[in-house]
C-alpha cells in the first residue's frame, strides 16, 4: 500500500492500483468493480446471492457501466448499504428464498437471473411503459411494467 499498488476499498478488502494513479482517478476502481462485487458477495454469502433483475438484464445486454448502487439479494442479507469508493455502494437485500436454480446463471463471476428467466419481483422502474395511454385517470393508475424476458 505504501508504494501505491494497492488501495483500501473497505476494511479487509483491497483493490489494485498503480503508483502513477492520481488522487481522484476512478479508472482502477471502475476496472475492478464487478470483480470486487463478485468476490465480496461470494465471500459473504457463498452461493446464496444474486443481483437484482434489473442489473441482471443490463449485464446480459453487455451494459457494464458502473451504477451508483448495486443490489445483491440474499437470504443471508442484512438490508445493509455498504459504501464503496467514488460514490458507489453495494446494498445487500434480505430475501426470503433464492430463485429456482433454473432461473439463475453466472456471468463473469456474478450470479444473475438467466436471460430467459421470469423474475417474480423487480423495482419496476427499468423500462416502464404506459399500456393504457389515453385511458384517463384509471390508465395512469393502471401502469404496467413489461420486461423482454416476461413476454410470452
Amino acid at each position: 500500500m505504501q508504494h501505491g499498488f494497492l488501495r483500501d476499498v473497505i476494511k479487509g478488502w483491497l483493490t489494485s492500483s498503480g503508483p502513477q494513479t492520481q488522487p481522484g482517478d476512478t479508472t482502477p476502481w471502475r476496472a475492478s468493480f464487478w470483480e470486487f462485487c463478485a468476490r465480496y458477495c461470494r465471500d459473504r454469502f457463498g452461493n446464496d446471492w444474486f443481483l437484482s433483475p434489473e442489473q441482471s438484464l443490463l449485464l446480459h445486454a453487455e451494459a457494464t457501466a458502473i451504477p451508483p448502487q448495486v443490489i445483491a439479494n440474499s437470504p443471508k442479507g442484512a438490508n445493509n448499504n455498504l459504501q464503496l469508493l467514488f460514490g458507489t455502494s453495494l446494498y445487500d437485500l434480505k430475501v426470503k428464498e433464492m430463485p429456482p436454480p433454473e432461473d439463475m446463471a453466472e456471468k463473469n463471476g456474478l450470479r444473475v437471473y438467466a436471460a430467459d428467466a421470469r423474475p417474480r419481483e423487480s423495482a419496476g422502474s427499468l423500462f416502464p411503459t404506459d399500456t393504457y395511454r389515453g385511458a384517463g385517470r384509471a390508465g395512469r393508475r393502471a401502469r404496467r411494467v413489461r420486461y423482454p424476458w416476461a413476454l410470452a
